[in-house]
């Protein structure tokens, strides 16, 4: 295996990871169809891993939308750990609410 395909199946092997636990944590904030969408990223990761991994090829694109799902899945994971220390630490709701909201619930 060439390091281009070594790279591409450990870029999918991660962000199939990120999609099974997004898919079942339920502190990430998302909707069925969101869930719904992950795992179906999550079975299309699997499947190209196998793919790349059986015939020894990529596409030239792969490695970009591989490289940019990597960093989506990395960046939404982030996320969640950030609003999750900042939900514990003020007891607040919505991660969108501003801080002048709070004010009367604190």
């Amino acid at each position: 295996m060439q390091a281009l395909q070594a790279y591409i199946c450990t870029v999918y092997a991660v962000v199939l990871l990120a999609c099974v636990a997004g898919a079942f944590n339920r502190h990430y904030d998302a909707n069925l169809a969101q869930r719904v969408a992950l795992s179906l990223f999550a079975l299309w990761a699997a499947w190209r891993i196998r793919l790349v991994y059986d015939n020894g090829w990529g596409y030239p694109h792969e490695l970009m939308v591989a490289t940019a799902l990597l960093l989506y899945a990395v960046g939404s994971g982030f996320k969640t750990i950030k609003w999750r220390l900042r939900h514990r630490r003020t007891r607040a709701g919505h991660p969108c609410r501003r801080k002048e909201d709070m004010h009367g619930l604190l």
